[in-house]
């Protein structure tokens, strides 16, 4: 699965990013804040495979928004690459796959100017940053250095930290 936070700036996006990111084994989440054009092809054939992959902004992902397409929906990338090889010393096409599937979410202020083609392959939120919301959060970070609050931060790190 894979989503897009979208919202206006300081309405929460990353801060649900980094809390999904905090309830997951360390070793199974990528937090990103830039990818090439190439930066998944040649990793290890299971580096991303079942990998939860947080990218920050949008903006960071836009260079490798093709492999992001083709983690997603086809679950692995394929590439043929020149190498030398070892034993002729003559160049030699080889095949080179990586695997996945991937998990991705990925965060943006923007509202327009998203790839049709990567949006069909996301479920959109939105970040509700309204009146109403923003008092909501400020109560809840004040009760978080309550007595109460701190005995809620208690048992949530016995969940995050459950085997």
């Amino acid at each position: 699965m894979s989503c897009r936070v979208g919202g206006p700036s300081s309405s929460g996006k990353s801060t649900l990013g980094k809390t999904i990111l905090d309830m997951m084994p360390e070793e199974e989440c990528l937090d990103l804040t830039r990818l090439t054009p190439r930066s998944f092809d040649y990793v290890e054939k299971d580096y991303l495979k079942h990998k939860f992959v947080f990218m920050a902004e949008r903006e960071g992902a836009t260079e490798a928004n093709y492999s992001i397409r083709l983690m997603q929906t086809e679950r692995k990338l394929t590439t043929l690459v020149t190498i030398q090889d070892p034993k002729t010393n003559r160049p030699k096409t080889v095949s080179w796959e990586v695997e996945g599937p991937i998990a991705y979410m990925e965060t943006t202020i923007e509202t327009s100017n998203i790839d049709p083609q990567n949006l069909t392959r996301v479920f959109s939120l939105y970040a509700d940053d309204s009146e109403p919301q923003t008092v909501k959060v400020l109560e809840a970070l004040g009760k978080e250095r309550t007595l109460e609050g701190l005995s809620q931060e208690e048992k949530k790190e016995k969940v995050v930290l459950m085997p």
